[in-house]
Parts: C-alpha cells; sequence; structure tokens
C-alpha cells in the first residue's frame, strides 16, 4: 500500500499545531517501519523538515511560491492541491491520499481520500473571525466535505462538532487523536518559579486574561510569565499591555518561537503550565506539558477535558482573570509529586505517542483500501 500526504501547507514559518500534527505522524510511521510506503509533497522550502521526520519516505518537492517562507498566493495553493499535488502523488503510485490541512483539492479523486480539518472554530467561534475570513474557511471546510471521503476529527468534541454542523456527512467521520512525538521522562523538583504558555499568537488563545491573571498574583508569588509564540497582531498588542505597567516590567517574557529543545527544557522545568483558550478542538501543547511532567492548568472548554484525561485542573469561565488567578494561586500552592506527575505523564503517553496513532491511521488506510 502506498499512500500519499500532501504537506505542502507547511512552510518554514512554524504556524502552530497544525502543522506539528503531521510532522509528529511521520515520525510515528518512521517508528513503525511505515514511512517507507509513503510519498509526501511538500513545499520545497520546507522539505527539510521532513526529512527530519520520516528519512525513509519518499519527497516530492514542489515549489509553491509565497515570500518570507509566508504560505502560497490563494490561486497558487487551488491550483496546486486540486491538479497538481493529486497528480504528482498518483503519478507516484499512491493509493490513498491525505490531506492534514483544511483547503485540500477541489475535485473528487480517483483513490480513496481523508482531510484532518482540526476544527470547527469558523462555526463554533465565529466572533474569532472577521466576515471574509469566516465565509473562506466556511467555504472550504463545506469542499472539503463534498470531496473527501473520510473526515479525520481529532477528538471526540472534533467529531461531535463536525456532526452537529454537517449531519449529511456523518458517515465520513473518524476519530483518531493527535500524535504526540514527545516522551515522559524524569523531571526537576522543586521546578523553577517559572508559568508557561505556548502559541500565545492568536486571540481566541485568551492570552489577555493569562496576563491579568498573573498580574493580581505579583506580590504573592515569585514566578516570572513566559508566553510562547511567533510575532503576530495580537502578540503586539500583549507586549504594549505590559509595557505600560511598569509592575509587570522584566516578570513577563516574550521569547518568541522556540525550538523544540528550548520547550522541551521549559516544559520540564517550569512550575506551572497554562492553556486559558477559549477553543481547542486538541489542545496538544497541555498534553505535551504534561507528558514532561509539568503541573498543568486548562480552560475547561471545548475538547481540554477530554484530551487531557480529566487528569490535569481545570477552571471556568474562561474569560475570567479573577477565578483564573485563584486555580493559579491554589496549583502553585500545592507540593509538587513527582510520582503522581509520572503516572499522569506515563498515561498520555500511552494514549497519545506518535507510534500508536500512526499505527491507527495505517490500520485505518486499510480499511478504507478494502472497502473502496
Amino acid at each position: 500500500m502506498k499512500v500519499g500526504i500532501d504537506g505542502t501547507f507547511i512552510t518554514p514559518v512554524h504556524q502552530g499545531g497544525k502543522d506539528q500534527v503531521i510532522l509528529n505522524l511521520l515520525k510515528g510511521f518512521e517508528a513503525i517501519g511505515a514511512s517507507g510506503s509513503l510519498i509526501v509533497a511538500c513545499d520545497s522550502r520546507a522539505e527539510g523538515l521532513f526529512a527530519a521526520s520520516a528519512p525513509s519516505a519518499r519527497r516530492i518537492p514542489i515549489a509553491m511560491g509565497g515570500r518570507d517562507g509566508r504560505p502560497a498566493p490563494l490561486v497558487r495553493r487551488n491550483w496546486a492541491r486540486t491538479f497538481e499535488i493529486p497528480g504528482k502523488l498518483l503519478g507516484a503510485g499512491a493509493e490513498f491520499i491525505l490531506f492534514p490541512s483544511y483547503n485540500t483539492s477541489l475535485r473528487r479523486l480517483p483513490v480513496p481520500s481523508a482531510v484532518i480539518p482540526h476544527d470547527l472554530q469558523p462555526k463554533v467561534r465565529r466572533d474569532s473571525f472577521s466576515f471574509r475570513g469566516r465565509v473562506g474557511k466556511n467555504a472550504y471546510l463545506a469542499a472539503d466535505f463534498l470531496f473527501r471521503d473520510s473526515i479525520i476529527a481529532v477528538s471526540d468534541y472534533d467529531a461531535g462538532t463536525i456532526k452537529e454542523f454537517y449531519p449529511q456527512y456523518a458517515r465520513k467521520v473518524v476519530r483518531i487523536y493527535n500524535p504526540i512525538a514527545l516522551s515522559p521522562e524524569a523531571v526537576p523538583s522543586p521546578k523553577e518559579p517559572l508559568i508557561l504558555a505556548v502559541n500565545t499568537q492568536f486571540p481566541h488563545k485568551n492570552t489577555m486574561t493569562l496576563i491579568q491573571a498573573f498580574e493580581q498574583l505579583l506580590d504573592v508569588f515569585p514566578h516570572r510569565l513566559f508566553l510562547v509564540g511567533r510575532p503576530s497582531s495580537y502578540g503586539t498588542s500583549l507586549m504594549e499591555y505590559v509595557e505600560r505597567r511598569p509592575r509587570l516590567s522584566g516578570r513577563v517574557e516574550f521569547p518568541g518561537f522556540l525550538s523544540d529543545n528550548d520547550l522541551d527544557r521549559l516544559y520540564r522545568t517550569c512550575d506551572l503550565y497554562v492553556n486559558p483558550s477559549l477553543f481547542e478542538g486538541f489542545g496538544m501543547t497541555a498534553v505535551e506539558a504534561m507528558i514532561k511532567g509539568a503541573p498543568v492548568l486548562v480552560a475547561d472548554v471545548a475538547a481540554n477535558r477530554e484530551v487531557t484525561a480529566g487528569l490535569c485542573g481545570y477552571y471556568a469561565p474562561a474569560e475570567s482573570s479573577d477565578v483564573l488567578a485563584s486555580a493559579m494561586a491554589d496549583t502553585l500552592r500545592r507540593p509538587y509529586d513527582p510520582g503522581e506527575a509520572e503516572r499522569k505523564a506515563h498515561i498520555l503517553h500511552g494514549r497519545y505517542n506518535a507510534s500508536t496513532i500512526a499505527r491507527e491511521y495505517w490500520a485505518f488506510f486499510e480499511r478504507t483500501l478494502r472497502r473502496s
């Protein structure tokens, strides 16, 4: 069986967890010995990322265009994903094609295909998008669900929202959790006086609520707040807020995008990881932090409780800085238990490790081909 994967949505500029999902999945395929059966179309500028994740896979680099490492222009993307990329994958012998992000081929293909939309945020949180952005993404999702044979939901919550808003495609939905390419290891105790949040560059991540909650704790705890994420207009507004408040100076840091090694170290050493996001289809970073032994506190919304298996701290409502500050204080006062952290890490690693999820995907490919 040969499986084609369209990885051209990944550029040299990391766009968030959706990029990491396919790179982790490729690592899983490599680990189980299946990557030799993969044909991966990739943006030629990002080929090295795919070579590092699955060196045994065949790669088809495609010049997608786009400036400064950004995505290709819209017309170019649509043409490539509708004609050029499927044509090259089929020409290389692909019997199944996986599209790991929305905006897939705008036609039916002669072999089975699947899309991973990751979430339906334009439907569930309409206010997070401009009118143009909401209409555009909803149009792509409608086309994806029409033309693809299967729709991969990344959580039971995600599956439920797809079936709610697109009941006509309910039979196409298959739930497969996201893969995590981290392993548990011994963690330092005591931890560093550091509170961590990741992927803070998007408005729905609700980072302002976290900053305002942290502001209430300045005189109670000595901790610093690290907000990890690429520069963005929302990130700039957060920095400006901090700059206007002298008490936050030196206590809130914006280190930008971090390497895997640097982020791994922060997961292991932070005293608390917080995800105050208003919406998550899966929520990878909280799981990653728990696998690395961090105490974790998340907003009790969407898929968060499901994906963390009820094993971390939760607070609600998500937009209340007062409630979040109280929950953070309670967590920081609680003595750290390395044994309990290790137990939780192994539970989540067993559930989401990249090899396990890769086997689940491979079984899905085989089932689909048997039925076709």
